[in-house]
This record gives C-alpha cells, structure tokens and sequence, in this order.
C-alpha cells in the first residue's frame, strides 16, 4: 500500500489489498473442507473393501457348510436304506 493515505481515488487499491487475503482465506478454508472430505471418503472405501472381504468370507463359510450338510444328508439317506434292506430281508424270516 502506498503512503499516499486514504483518498477516494486509491480506494479500489486498499479494497482490493484487504480482500486478496480473505478470498485466499476463503479458497484455503474450500480446500481444507475438499480434503476432509477426501479423507472421509477414503475411509469409506476401505471400510467397504473390509466389508467386502467378510461377505466373501462368510459367503465362502457358507458355501462349505452346505456342502457338508449335503454330504451328511447323503449319509443318512444311505444309512436309512441300508436300515431298510436289512429290515425287509427280517421279515420274510420272522414267517
């Protein structure tokens, strides 16, 4: 600023030096937000990733649990006509 002082004429000259600052304080305020909410975003992301990954996990255990339940009702229904085999050749010699 000049030391010329305070005249209608440089007046758009001081405004201009006070408001500089505060539109850099302004865009340095809207980048400060833009990042948080980056970071914030970020987090989002990873949480979903590990969200993701346990899906996946439990989907997996799932998967192996009704397998095994196959495998078992396979068993039984083997076992159960075995049971019936063993219970019709009985009976002709009970006559």
């Amino acid at each position: 600023m000049r030391e010329e002082g305070f005249s209608p004429s440089n007046f758009s000259e001081l405004k201009e030096e006070f408001t500089y600052p505060a539109k850099k304080l302004k865009i340095l305020k809207k980048v400060e937000e833009l990042m948080a909410r980056v970071i914030n975003a970020e987090k989002v992301l990873n949480e979903m990733k590990e969200m993701k990954t346990m899906t996946r996990e439990i989907r997996d255990k799932c998967t192996s649990f009704s397998n095994r339940l196959d495998q078992l009702e396979e068993r039984v229904s083997a076992i159960e006509d075995q049971m019936n085999e063993m219970k019709r050749e009985e009976k002709p010699k009970e006559k």
